[in-house]
Parts: C-alpha cells; structure tokens; sequence
C-alpha cells in the first residue's frame, strides 16, 4: 500500500493554527486509510486522481492517493 499526500499550506487557516491544521489533515488521511483498510471495497480505492483535503474554512487545499 502507498499512500501520497500533498497539500498547499499558502491559505488563511495555517496562518492561525499551523501545526493544528497539519495535525487535523493527517489524522483524516489516518482515518481514511483505516476505514479503507477494514473494507477494501470502499470508494477510496476507485479513485483514480486522488481525495480533496479541505482546510477548516472549506476550501481544497490539496489531495490524497491511496494505491495499493
């Protein structure tokens, strides 16, 4: 398994609360990846050009891929 994770930290939400936001983005990723984990059959495997991250204002910010 590989997961690839890539986000743009130029936004509003890092400049408040940097290490809170990258904490808050990997533990959904982590999260995610449990959940996929437990039912392969889950549509994060379908995805082919990867999951949007949003910051906590609700804007993408960047994507995660999980291969297999």
């Amino acid at each position: 398994m590989k997961i690839t994770i890539e986000f743009d930290t130029d936004n509003g939400s890092f400049e408040v609360d940097q290490y809170g936001e990258v904490k808050r983005i990997l533990q959904q990723v982590g999260s995610y990846t449990y959940q996929y984990m437990l039912h392969p059959t889950y549509q994060l495997g379908r995805c082919r050009e990867g999951h949007s991250i949003v910051d906590t204002n609700g804007n993408t910010i960047g994507k995660f891929k999980i291969k297999l």
